[in-house]
């Protein structure tokens, strides 16, 4: 049975393939958070589908969209919404989870589509982003780089997640 539905935004754009959305909602807590495959993030009641807060990631970044639409899934890290945007100087932003207010923004890698992982322990835990040319490691508190590892795959289609075990991260 259907408990809510929500419209976020046209299911189709020049060149997308198949219609609808890329990524997994993200569920914590009474939240639902999720990204459209244009860019518009949305937090949702999980009760009731309400929109708490929006953002539309394209316009407030100046992000393109990827060829295939936006596909990562956003990921909560503590307090923070992680989401990958792919725009100069915001390729990985965090966001307030409960307001959606900018915490900080990082990097100048293009999307790609994959989604973001932590691993570490306290003041070291590090997010891992496969972006559209690379795996970059930042730290979580802030958004600096830690880390790079180049990969090149035909037309930027960087799509797994990267598996973290131990101190090892696989891609």
């Amino acid at each position: 049975k259907e408990l809510w539905s929500t419209p976020i935004g046209p299911v189709r754009h020049k060149g997308a393939g198949y219609a609808g959305p890329r990524c997994t909602p993200t569920v914590d807590g009474d939240r639902v958070y999720t990204v459209s495959r244009l860019g518009h993030l949305f937090c949702f009641d999980a009760a009731t589908g309400k929109v708490i807060w929006a953002k539309e990631l394209p316009k407030v970044y100046r992000a393109k969209p990827p060829k295939w639409g936006f596909a990562g899934s956003p990921l909560i890290e503590g307090n923070l919404l992680l989401v990958e945007v792919g725009a100069k100087g915001a390729a990985l932003v965090a966001l307030d989870k409960t307001t959606g207010n900018e915490v900080w923004k990082a990097g100048d890698d293009a999307a790609g589509y994959s989604s973001p992982v932590t691993f570490g322990t306290g003041e070291k835990r590090v997010v891992a982003m496969l972006h559209a040319k690379a795996l970059v490691g930042r730290r979580v508190a802030d958004g600096v780089e830690l880390w790079r590892h180049p990969l090149k795959t035909d037309y930027d289609v960087n799509a797994a997640t990267p598996i973290v075990a131990g101190d090892r991260v696989f891609i």
